[in-house]
């Protein structure tokens, strides 16, 4: 019956330390697939956060817009002025508000390019915690993994160890039974082959 309780022990103590080898090669396959997002998401930081917003094609296209509004304009007011008679003083005047309004529009579009590269800091921010957080739970499980595998080994050591003493036990009390029967000194000689 203790055969059984050690052969149990062993297989147990087998099977956690198989299932702990399990963990560790899904873990490394959990770390080798974050390095890889991590290093995404650092190369789009560094493409998006870095890039000057004036070179995106939104920025390109307000601009684009922006000056041709500017160039309808300044055709407006000549044209009104042609029409109407107006002075010199009066062209510059209009076109210097259709200046002053281009000048706006590049000042909200500079302040729409410090907002993009907070957003872009924001999201990268984020998604690092989000990868540092998966990378805790990694260290976490690794950690779990090897206290398993430690606990295992030590139930293994411990089965293996009950054997050998069941083994060694079990042939110490018939050996000395053995003896015990056929000598009537009750000293035992070790270099007797009945034993």
């Amino acid at each position: 019956m203790a055969w059984v309780s050690v052969a149990v022990g062993g297989v147990a103590a087998a099977g956690k330390i198989f299932g702990a080898i399990k963990g560790g090669q899904a873990n490394r396959a959990s770390q080798a697939l974050l390095n890889k997002q991590q290093e995404e998401n650092k190369a789009a930081y560094n493409n998006n956060a870095n890039k000057d917003f004036l070179q995106t094609n939104v920025a390109k296209d307000t601009v684009k817009e922006m000056n041709q509004a500017n160039e309808d304009n300044t055709k407006a007011v000549a044209g009104r002025g042609a029409i109407t008679g107006a002075s010199d003083e009066a062209l510059v005047a209009g076109n210097s508000a259709n200046h002053q309004t281009f000048q706006n529009g590049l000042s909200k579009l500079a302040a729409q390019g410090t907002a993009y590269q907070n957003q872009q800091e924001a999201m990268f921010r984020g998604q690092k915690a989000t990868l540092d957080n998966q990378q805790m739970a990694i260290n976490n499980s690794k950690a779990q993994n090897a206290a398993n595998l430690g606990d295992a080994a030590g139930q293994l050591a411990g089965t293996v160890a009950g054997v050998a003493g069941m083994k060694g036990g079990g042939l110490l009390k018939s050996s000395v039974s053995k003896y015990a029967g056929s000598h009537d000194s009750g000293v035992m000689d070790p270099y007797d082959p009945t034993i």
